[in-house]
């Protein structure tokens, strides 16, 4: 299985490294891999002549956000600011697509756009947002991913041959090696563990139920983990007073299964039955802006977030979520440091191969 710690380790890897290292280092260069938006291959340019932005650099802090209801900001907040990770992810994806375009499967296309601006539709540290103003726009469901490149669609391996499959896992798996700057061999070696009763050579991400069980709750221990169970009661009696008036404010819209207090708008099957009946478009299993929202749904969703306007409701709420959230960040600021452990390295790298394919 994936071992965090080990990782961190290779995160010292020099950026020259990763950029020098072909595809394989048995494979032929093939001019059918330029494509668009890669302007060149990384193993055609040199570290030293390409260097990334530093303002793109994201920003490491423990310092508190400022309060932002809107925004719905939080302490916790730099905590869960991923932006180095979707910088990674990126970074491999150019170097999958280029890898699969020299196997010959051209049609595999970067669908990500590096440092593309947040969705209108989440919070700076990932909470989802829902107001009027997002209600007007597109009901309850997301705002267009802006980091999703337009027409490009997501894979379907479903639809794909047994070859395209094969190839596309042999070149993840190159990709993640060249950002770490190691071999396919090395980085199986270091990143696998070999499961019980198997040969050592024998790579899989599988151990015993024992095994996984007792890491589960090894991991449930650790700060991370007990950060993202931070919630507020729900069954608090300023919620539950704002809560009573949302719910008061809501009874004209006639909604049958209407609920006890403002439903959980992160999935849409958390709307009452009846709504999810009413608007039958509604999917969210992979693209959630496949249909856009009737009137009617928007309707009912402006009426909504105006509810939980007036009720209170967002209000307690937030303060509720920022106290909680705020009395645990001073708590265990010191260990929460460790949240930022390595990641500034990992972003370099990252910003450093999305500048040898043009994109600063």
């Amino acid at each position: 299985m994936l071992k965090a710690a080990r990782r961190q380790a290779l995160w010292s890897v020099t950026i020259g490294a990763i950029v020098l290292a072909g595809c394989t280092a048995t494979e032929a260069e093939d001019t059918s891999r330029k494509q668009e938006p890669v302007a060149e291959s990384a193993a055609q340019s040199s570290a030293a002549e390409v260097t990334f932005d530093p303002s793109r650099m994201p920003i490491f802090s423990d310092e508190l956000p400022v309060k932002d209801r809107k925004q719905w900001t939080l302490p916790t907040d730099p905590y869960f600011d991923h932006r180095d990770w979707e910088l990674e992810t990126a970074a491999q994806v150019l170097m999958r697509v280029e890898c699969m375009n020299q196997r010959g499967f051209t049609e595999e296309k970067m669908h990500l756009v590096p440092f593309a601006p947040r969705s209108e539709s989440y919070g700076p540290g990932g909470e989802r947002l829902f107001n009027e103003e997002l209600a007007g726009k597109y009901g309850y469901r997301l705002a267009p991913d802006p980091s999703q490149v337009p027409g490009v669609p997501y894979r379907d391996p479903q639809s794909e041959s047994h070859e395209q499959r094969m190839a596309d896992s042999e070149c993840d798996l190159i990709a993640r090696a060249r950002f770490d700057g190691i071999s396919v061999e090395e980085w199986k070696k270091r990143n696998y563990e070999a499961a019980p009763g198997t040969d050592s050579g024998d790579a899989s991400f599988l151990g015993s139920e024992a095994d996984m069980a007792l890491e589960v709750l090894e991991a449930q221990a650790t700060v991370g983990s007990q950060l993202n169970r931070l919630h507020a009661d729900r069954q608090a009696p300023a919620l539950v007073a704002a809560a009573g008036r949302w719910n008061e404010c809501m009874q004209p819209l006639g909604i049958p299964d209407l609920p006890d207090q403002p439903w959980d708008v992160t999935s849409v099957h958390a709307l009452p039955e009846s709504l999810q009946e009413r608007w039958v478009s509604f999917d969210d299993s992979s693209s959630p802006n496949a249909d856009a929202a009737s009137a009617d749904e928007i309707a009912v969703a402006v009426h909504d977030a105006q509810c939980r306007e007036s009720s209170g409701w967002n209000e307690e709420l937030y303060e509720a979520e920022w106290a909680i959230r705020e009395e645990f960040v001073t708590a265990h600021r010191e260990e929460l440091r460790s949240q930022f452990d390595g990641r500034a390295e990992k972003a370099a790298r990252a910003l450093q191969i999305l500048a040898e394919y043009g994109y600063k």
